[in-house]
């Protein structure tokens, strides 16, 4: 039988082994508990660097990308980041093709204290943060082509009845009108002398005026900033009832367009009544004729973008001849003419940019959409 006091001492052996391994254990948690307390003490600043400084660049845009980018960079450092201390700092201006926001990302390597006992260094810690400017009222209808009576005159040429826009006019070249009645809640400026005809004439709540000086674009989109591409095509896009792709559950029936961004090289051509949540992006002319449109902007706030130069003022880059339209976005064509024409009413709620814009029709309503210069930036992401 073995001794009791035998027996004891190998208890108390046992029970100090035991203990020598629980404290183990326990320093190693309170270890990794300081690291992870330090990697979320940075996870923290980093996030508060990364608002401020998306907040402050897009305070600049869209009117600045360069700016915007200096501000953000600008921010960061005044939280401690900069390249010089190991940080890297990414800003994306016109992030998702949108010229009124930014996009900031902050990473940087938080070496371990404790951890490097098993064998780790140091771990990647980032943040990121996007800011946008509020969208507001602004220029309804903007023609950024020169002319004063030369080959491209009458930049922006208004005629028909009831028409109501809301938001500033602005001409680079001629502006012309020819309406029973036209008013407009908002500024006309224009660079040369306005030719306003019609026995109703221009009411404006603003004042109409001739500029000494060109206005740059109040946005600006190229190509590239759209996508991905819902649909694309390497030619002509043409959708028709027979076009079953195009239609929400692949049936015509319905009116509705699939939902996304509808791309092509050559054509897009729309010759059927629709509605739909939709961008139409181009290199060439797009047209809507035949029934009636309801169209809401899928991205960019843009319902239409053609970059296509047709090397004269009377060619159409984006035209609506229908019977029936509304819409909200932007209709923005930066080489070519914007026509708005139809037999019986368009009504509209979105900006018509262009080098040229021509509308001849009746009972128009477009309410003017751009980044309001006075709208509070806000963080999106």
């Amino acid at each position: 039988m073995e001794p009791q006091n035998a027996r004891g001492r190998r208890e108390s052996g046992q029970m100090l082994v035991l203990f020598v391994l629980a404290l183990g254990v326990l320093m190693g948690m309170v270890a990794m508990s300081v690291d992870v307390g330090m990697i979320l003490h940075e996870r923290r600043s980093l996030q508060n660097a990364a608002d401020a400084a998306a907040l402050a660049g897009v305070s600049e845009l869209p009117e600045s990308l360069g700016t915007a980018e200096a501000k953000a960079l600008e921010w960061a450092e005044n939280n401690g980041y900069t390249s010089e201390n190991g940080a890297t700092i990414i800003v994306n201006t016109r992030y998702r093709g949108n010229p009124g926001a930014i996009e900031v990302i902050i990473e940087v390597d938080q070496p371990f204290i404790f951890a490097r006992a098993l064998g780790l260094d140091s771990v990647d810690v980032s943040a990121r943060a996007v800011a946008s400017r509020a969208p507001g009222f602004g220029t309804a209808i903007f023609a950024h082509a020169t002319g004063c009576g030369g080959a491209g005159a009458n930049e922006i040429d208004i005629t028909g009845s009831n028409i109501v826009v809301v938001g500033g006019i602005h001409s680079n070249g001629d502006l012309k009108t020819a309406s029973s009645d036209i008013y407009v809640d908002g500024p006309i400026t224009t660079l040369c002398e306005p030719q306003i005809t019609g026995s109703g004439g221009v009411t404006a709540t603003g004042d109409v005026t001739q500029v000494s000086s060109e206005e740059d674009w109040p946005i600006y989109y190229e190509y590239f900033d759209f996508g991905p591409c819902t649909f694309k095509s390497s030619g002509d896009l043409k959708i028709t009832k027979f076009s079953e792709e195009y239609w929400l559950n692949e049936d015509f029936a319905t009116g509705i367009l699939k939902p996304g961004v509808y791309c092509a090289e050559e054509d897009i051509s729309i010759n059927q009544s629709a509605s739909g949540n939709v961008t139409f992006i181009s290199h060439r002319q797009i047209s809507f004729s035949g029934g009636s449109f309801d169209l809401k902007a899928y991205q960019n706030d843009v319902v239409a973008f053609s970059d296509w130069d047709p090397n004269g003022p009377s060619k159409n880059v984006i035209h609506f001849g229908t019977a029936s339209l509304t819409w909200e976005g932007l209709l923005f064509a930066p080489n070519g003419r914007i026509q708005i024409s139809g037999s019986t009413a368009i009504s509209g709620a979105g900006a018509v940019i262009g080098r040229t814009v021509k509308i001849s029709s009746s009972d128009i309503n477009i309410t003017g959409l751009k980044f309001d210069d006075n709208g509070a930036p806000k963080l999106v992401e």
